[in-house]
């Protein structure tokens, strides 16, 4: 399931902010007239609210903590990652998977 935390460091710049608030307007989480921020803050509590009521944990399961590194440098060599909204490397991911892996 898409992660709350995974969306959220994505929404980091103005435009993918403002991406992630026009998801949100029209899906119900948050007014039409919302600012971006206060929009997008309304998408994550949803995606929260969601995972928690399908039964996910907040963390990764099933996956070791000292496995965070690995992943990272894994994932800034995925060619998928030139599509994120904000710059990532392999410090990025490390930031990100520490955090779902804690």
């Amino acid at each position: 399931p898409a992660r709350p935390g995974v969306v959220a460091s994505t929404a980091v710049p103005p435009d993918a902010r403002a991406g992630a608030a026009d998801l949100a307007r029209p899906a119900g989480p948050a007014r039409a007239a919302a600012a971006d921020r206060v929009a997008t803050d309304a998408l994550h509590r949803r995606l929260r609210a969601l995972v928690a009521r399908a039964g996910f944990g907040a963390r990764l399961e099933g996956v070791p903590a000292t496995a965070a590194d690995e992943l990272a440098q894994e994932a800034a060599t995925q060619w998928t990652a030139q599509f994120n909204p904000r710059d990532v490397d392999a410090a990025a991911f490390g930031e990100l998977f520490r955090g779902l892996l804690a």
